[in-house]
């Protein structure tokens, strides 16, 4: 089942947001339950575990747990890949005091679910 993980705010498709080419390699990273890109380019492989991606998608609630993950995602990604951090849609980074510092995760770079 695919949801709109925007809620419909963004005007251009979410695949080409993220920067999603054809023949990709995507990966969820601990993404809730139904949430998907629902327009990627064609021939995106979804790819899972320690697999090689060219773009992960990483959900957190806490800060702490991108520092525990961030090893093992760069990894991943490592030599030209993306990673883009998302959030609970509503969570400001203001009143998620652990997703301030030295992360500078804003609206604007990040993936928001509902």
């Amino acid at each position: 089942m695919s949801s709109d993980p925007t809620g419909g705010r963004f005007p251009t498709a979410l695949g080409k947001k993220l920067g999603l080419r054809p023949g990709d390699r995507l990966a969820l990273d601990h993404a809730p339950a139904g949430w998907s890109v629902s327009d990627p380019p064609e021939n995106v492989d979804i790819v899972a575990g320690p697999e090689p991606a060219d773009l992960i998608i990483s959900f957190y609630r806490v800060a702490d747990e991108l520092e525990q993950r961030l090893p093992d995602l760069a990894r991943r990604i490592f030599p030209a890949g993306a990673l883009w951090v998302a959030w609970p849609d509503g969570l400001a980074v203001t009143e998620a005091t652990s997703l301030t510092g030295s992360f500078a995760v804003t609206p604007s770079s990040s993936v928001l679910w509902t």
